[in-house]
């Protein structure tokens, strides 16, 4: 373990990160210590057990990723933790922008980046609670950065990286201070103004929204046109007359590459 100085601006975010080599994972090392403050990042170059969500694992060789998770804690009560989910999304499409070299970048519900229409980018927030109130909540997030082409293959089909979109090799430390700098201000804004407005900002990157999607919960597929984010963070869809909503599961988009919402 040692730290790493990004020297970036940050108003949540503590710039000063704790990186390893190697660790099992950076969400599971927040969750389960208690002695560091808000704002805390830590950066692994390979995670021997990293988790996606509905606990699929994340797949990497080591220094091709991004792996790291941020800590927050003191929340407001009632806060929407679902906030940060989009909030998180939203800092990382922008951050990647400028590594993208024009390829189409954008979120897809509940918690991925896609690059050229493929997954980029995971993310899984954790919550420890006390009572009925959240003691701390860690985000875990997962870019792709110098995979090469060939490494998306079988059930990596539809996921890229930087890389193998761009031919171009990036440097993971400037990905990340870049990455670092929008989440911590995604982060101040959701915290500012609330999770309505956080989740204007994200539908205004998701260009899916009234297209026809199918929804895969895990006991039933559903598909329907894709209408709307309402105020809870749901999915709403309209199949026939009826409108549903959803808190989870997985999407895919009709004629479209990106389909596994993966980790």
């Amino acid at each position: 373990m040692n730290h790493l100085n990004l020297n970036i601006k940050t108003s949540i975010l503590n710039p000063e990160i704790i990186h390893f080599e190697t660790i099992d994972s950076t969400n599971a090392f927040l969750l389960n210590r208690n002695e560091f403050k808000n704002g805390t990042v830590v950066l692994a170059d390979f995670q021997t057990t990293g988790r996606g969500r509905r606990g699929r694992s994340w797949l990497s060789k080591p220094g091709q990723s991004l792996l790291f998770s941020t800590l927050l804690t003191g929340l407001p009560p009632g806060i929407n933790l679902h906030g940060f989910t989009f909030a998180t999304s939203i800092g990382v499409t922008r951050g990647l922008q400028e590594f993208a070299e024009n390829k189409p970048i954008n979120v897809k519900w509940p918690n991925d980046v896609l690059l050229n229409h493929r997954k980029v980018c995971g993310i899984l927030v954790e919550t420890k609670t006390s009572g009925n109130l959240p003691q701390k909540i860690v985000v875990g997030v997962g870019i792709n950065v110098n995979q090469p082409p060939e490494f998306f293959s079988g059930e990596l089909r539809f996921g890229t990286s930087l890389f193998a979109e761009t031919g171009r090799k990036a440097d993971r430390i400037k990905v990340l201070k870049s990455v670092i700098k929008e989440i911590d201000k995604a982060f101040a804004d959701f915290l500012k103004n609330g999770f309505q407005h956080t989740i204007t900002i994200w539908k205004q990157l998701c260009p899916y929204i009234g297209k026809e999607i199918t929804i895969d919960t895990g006991k039933s597929k559903q598909t329907g046109i894709f209408r709307d984010v309402n105020n809870e963070g749901a999915l709403v869809l309209e199949t026939g007359n009826k409108i549903r909503t959803y808190f989870a599961g997985d999407v895919s988009i009709a004629k479209e590459k990106a389909y596994a919402s993966g980790n």
